[in-house]
């Protein structure tokens, strides 16, 4: 449904690790945008990231088990939630 765009990023001053970066973007087509809009799908997976990982990340620490879960971490996330965007409009 999306864009999935991929980069390795060399930052300065670190020549010895490059960033894997996947950007998600959100699709040109109306009928994908509808879909998107109605499931309010990146809302809810940018909510999962924001809340419910670490969440799960301090319930992990609380139980002695590590701090990382296996996850990728998010940089800069943005979404609208549609759904309270229709009720308010």
């Amino acid at each position: 449904m999306s864009f999935l765009y991929s980069s390795d990023v060399q930052l300065r001053g670190n020549d010895k690790e490059a960033l894997h970066l996947i950007s998600k973007c959100y699709p040109s087509h109306p009928v994908r945008q509808e879909f998107l809009n109605k499931s309010n799908m990146y809302w809810i997976e940018l909510s999962i990231y924001q809340v419910l990982i670490p969440e799960l990340e301090r319930f992990s620490r609380e139980l002695g088990l590590g701090n990382k879960l296996p996850f990728p971490s998010l940089i800069g996330g943005k979404a609208i939630d549609f759904e309270q965007f229709r009720r308010e409009y």
